[in-house]
């Protein structure tokens, strides 16, 4: 049986998300932080995440750093060889729809994009 793995993000963008063309295409890439608390005061995570949908590029072209963000996307890892030989393990999100959040942007109750 095939399966997916899905994650919800809810965070702040951390920098101006950059667009590259690659062989498959144009890709946004974004990245997220993340703030929990702990007993021992807040963590923050960081997360990459890939935006490979036209429309969903269009509407973030100008998002910028530090406004929140409902992210949903797939998630999967894949492993390969580092430049010193070390197997490097890496998370890949793919950004599958958004929401914005905070007010800062059209912030309305239709389905997110």
């Amino acid at each position: 049986m095939l399966g997916t793995a899905e994650v919800t993000i809810l965070g702040r963008v951390v920098a101006d998300p950059e667009v590259t063309n690659t062989s498959g295409g144009q890709v946004m890439k974004l990245r997220v932080a993340v703030n929990e608390r702990r007993k021992n005061g807040e963590h923050a995570s960081f997360y990459n995440v890939d935006v490979w949908n036209e429309k969903n590029q269009a509407a973030l072209s100008k998002v910028k750093k530090g406004e929140p963000l409902l992210i949903f996307a797939s998630m999967s890892t894949e492993q390969y060889e580092g430049k010193s030989g070390d197997k490097i393990t890496a998370t890949r999100l793919r950004m599958e729809k958004f929401r914005f959040v905070g007010g800062s942007k059209e912030s309305s109750e239709e389905d997110p994009y």
